[in-house]
């Protein structure tokens, strides 16, 4: 049995414009400039949108990220939100998320998301200004505090969560707990975290600021194993590598993606997988307008169910072997064999049809991962 090509479950939008581009960022972006290419923008979004529909099945989770998506007026969100609307047919109970950025809200575009979307994604990263600017994100004080305060308070408010990231330069421990007390202070319901790493296309590169400053892979381990349990005891429960989240608030767009559902990614440098095949949008915004072509990754089907299960392997609950069968096609008793070694070290549980990492494994979960797809 392999993997076969289905329908599209799941629809990726990237927003590729910024207010200003953070140094630490490794995704695609540009500063924002004008309507115009806002406006270029959505216009070939809408050909993109219909190329693709007939491939679609009923669409399980949206999520619209970027970029900043809240970076656009008003009245380009919501026009934005028609197109997603008017080109596929979403589930009764589709999940929809929207990133924002805290200086890119209003009131107004608050009430907009809230009403196409249950879910924001707010990229807080940090409440202290200082270690923002140290890694090129220059807020304004007190616009994440505003923000969460406009989120919590809108009519109609679903589900809010926010990314912060550690081991920021010259950040502490008490500093990382401090963001992680102000935020479990508002009404949220999920949160990510992520310790600073530097992508090769992110600008915070080379000698901008050294290992010692930002702490190294043993302080990294500290804080993440320290978030754990604090979130923990006030009611998050880890169930990804980098996320927590209340009972019955995980997100189910990025679950579907990381057990190896189908999604359709449209825009500038956007992903797309169809079960068998992966392939990717180009980057920069001109060149995707004027229609280049996307980046194929095609691989052996082995390697591709490979990487399915060790994507899988990210959450807690690890990989079921009805499901594991179906995406990947992989055999459970060969792969079980397999495996034993890493079992064996203490990296990985196998339990009643049932196999995942251990805690250790999960804190290891980069090098498990070479392990496996290799």
């Amino acid at each position: 049995m392999g993997i076969m090509v289905r329908e599209f479950e799941r629809l990726y939008v990237h927003v590729p414009f910024c207010v200003r581009k953070c140094l630490y960022c490794g995704f695609f972006s540009e500063v924002l400039s004008g309507d115009d290419d806002v406006e270029m923008y959505l216009s070939c979004l809408e050909r993109e949108f219909e190329a693709y529909a007939l491939r679609c099945g009923e669409i399980l989770s949206v999520y619209i990220g970027g970029g900043t998506p809240s970076s656009l007026s008003a009245d380009q969100l919501g026009r934005l939100f028609e197109l997603v609307r008017g080109n596929f047919e979403l589930s009764r109970d589709v999940e929809v998320t929207v990133e924002a950025n805290p200086d890119t809200l209003t009131g107004e575009k608050v009430g907009l998301i809230w009403g196409f979307a249950g879910r924001v994604s707010l990229g807080v990263q940090s409440f202290s200004c200082e270690f923002c600017r140290r890694i090129g994100r220059d807020v304004p004080e007190g616009s994440a505090e505003r923000a969460l305060e406009m989120l919590c308070g809108a009519e109609g408010r679903g589900d809010i969560s926010c990314d912060l990231i550690y081991a920021l330069p010259g950040q502490g421990l008490e500093d990382f707990g401090e963001d992680l007390e102000k935020l479990v202070s508002y009404p949220v319901s999920h949160i990510s975290t992520y310790s600073l790493t530097l992508e090769e296309e992110a600008l915070l590169k080379g000698d901008a600021f050294s290992v010692d400053e930002r702490g190294g892979n043993d302080e990294d381990a500290s804080m993440m194993e320290f978030c754990r349990e604090y979130l923990e005891g006030r009611g998050f429960l880890m169930y990804e590598v980098s996320n927590y989240a209340r009972p019955g608030h995980e997100s189910r767009h990025n679950l579907g993606v990381w057990l190896g559902g189908t999604y359709l990614g449209c825009g500038p440098s956007a992903a797309s997988f169809d079960g068998v095949d992966r392939w990717q949008n180009v980057r920069g915004l001109d060149l995707w307008v004027s229609g280049g072509s996307p980046e194929p990754d095609k691989i052996s089907a082995d390697s591709r169910a490979r990487e399915i299960f060790a994507m899988g392997l990210r959450t807690v609950a690890g990989w079921d072997r009805a499901l594991l069968v179906e995406r990947t096609g992989l055999c459970w008793e060969v792969l079980l064999e397999e495996l034993r070694p890493l079992i064996a070290e203490g990296l990985m549980v196998s339990d009643r049809g049932r196999i995942g990492c251990s805690r250790k494994g999960l804190m290891l979960w980069n090098e498990l991962a070479e392990r496996i797809i290799l």
